[in-house]
């Protein structure tokens, strides 16, 4: 493959970057009233691996790395693949009991905190 990225157009590449980044800001929302500690590290993951996949878009490929444009092609390549693997789990973890905040039994709690439970 001579000419990576070549295989989508520049229209629907643009239609997918703004696509990732409004994914992003619904499960940011989400996040903010539903999430707990381990899915927020999820939406951590996925706007750390969104960036790279949405900012290195064949336009800034040609433009500023006309030397090296297979590797930044691979790289993005992972992270597309990187961050679709996160959303997945996110999705997975908000949807079972493992996206719920833990609750502990009373005999395992902490005296304080049955006080404010009752």
């Amino acid at each position: 493959m001579d000419e990576p990225g070549k295989f989508i157009n520049l229209k629907n590449e643009r239609r997918l970057k703004y696509l990732g980044i409004v994914v992003g800001l619904v499960i940011f929302t989400i996040q903010r009233y539903t999430g707990n500690d381990y899915t927020h590290l999820l939406v951590l993951l996925y706007f750390m691996f969104l960036l790279p996949s949405i900012g290195l878009d064949r336009a800034v490929q040609e433009r500023y790395f006309p030397f090296s444009q297979q590797f930044f092609a691979a790289l993005r390549a992972v992270t597309i693949v990187i961050t679709l693997i996160v959303l997945g789990l996110y999705i997975y973890a908000m949807s079972t009991p493992l996206g719920q905040p833990i609750t502990l039994p009373d005999h395992l709690k902490y005296p304080h905190e049955l006080k404010q439970s009752e």
